[in-house]
């Protein structure tokens, strides 16, 4: 029998992992730090892959809805500096076409959004998950999913736009190596009217 696979070895291996042995104690504590240590490390990574993503106009994390997560081998003089895999977002061939026309609907500047959700729900649109824009219970009593729209229409990434709050990346400073759903011009208009909602729903609460 080898002598590193005997009785004497395997009590030996035992007793060093025992928990309520000194040694052993020693060595579940440290291994329980080189696991803290790995994962932190692994973390910092990843956070630091994702910011040169966004900073190089790349999309970090899931797609909003109305585009989708695209996956596919990078070219082999760019491995080095991407990896063997690349990333990146298009628009949905569905869901895009959806978020456009709820885009058009807040252009008018005459709905609000529960309004614009009533009109989404009446055309049959769904959101990627085919959750409708507005909750009918049994009773009917009706609940438009307006945080939803609100969300959206905030979120520059439907204009091109890279932002980011964590890695401090302002609008209108890095543009996106994807298709904008809406024109620049069309998102800033799009946030004026919805500055305008708010001002007047604070002013009819007031009243």
């Amino acid at each position: 029998m080898s002598p590193c696979t005997g009785p004497g070895r395997m009590s030996e291996i035992e007793t060093i992992l025992d928990p309520m042995d000194p040694d052993g104690r020693v060595v579940v504590a440290l291994s329980f730090i080189l696991a803290q240590r790995e994962s932190t490390l692994v973390g910092i990574r990843v956070k630091t892959g994702m910011k040169a993503k966004r900073m190089s106009g790349g999309y970090a994390g899931r797609a909003p809805d109305g585009y989708v997560n695209m996956r596919g081998q990078t070219a082999p003089d760019q491995r080095i500096e991407m990896g063997r895999m690349s990333f990146w977002i298009e628009p949905d061939p569905i869901q895009a076409s959806v978020w456009r026309e709820a885009w058009n609907l807040l252009l008018t500047g005459r709905m609000n959004l529960a309004e614009i959700a009533e009109v989404l729900h009446a055309k049959g649109y769904r959101d990627r998950n085919g959750k409708p824009f507005v909750l009918v219970s049994q009773a009917g009593h009706r609940k438009p999913l307006s945080h939803k729209l609100l969300r959206a229409f905030q979120d520059w990434t439907y204009a091109g736009w890279v932002v980011s709050e964590l890695d401090k990346i302002e609008p209108k400073t890095i543009r996106g190596k994807w298709e904008a759903i809406v024109s620049t011009e069309e998102f800033e208009r799009g946030l004026l009217i919805l500055a305008d909602m708010d001002h007047w729903n604070v002013a009819a609460q007031s009243a």
